[in-house]
């Protein structure tokens, strides 16, 4: 082992040390927003699915085929992580 690469491993390990804090704080930062859009998306998500769920018309064929489709919406935008288009869809106008 050269002297010169004694020297690098040190200075390797004196940046880590700098960074880790910067490092930790930053995917701290990251996990709270992803624990925030995973709070607003269930929010969002648990408003609209019973608005839109297709058991309120089972007696109603037709209403109930649209709002199944709605509710298809609805999910996949949920799983998408599509927060958008759950705030876009709306509350259930007369059909």
């Amino acid at each position: 082992m050269s002297p010169c690469s004694g020297y690098l491993a040190g200075q390797d390990r004196l940046v880590s040390e700098m960074l880790g804090p910067a490092r930790d704080h930053a995917a701290a930062g990251r996990a709270r927003r992803r624990s925030a859009l995973q709070g607003a998306l269930k929010t969002l998500f648990n408003k609209r699915a019973p608005l839109y769920h297709s058991d309120r018309y089972a007696q109603e064929p037709e209403r109930q085929e649209v709002y199944v489709r709605l509710m298809q919406e609805v999910n996949q935008a949920r799983d998408r992580g599509d927060i958008a288009t759950l705030r876009e869809i709306a509350a259930p106008r007369s059909l």
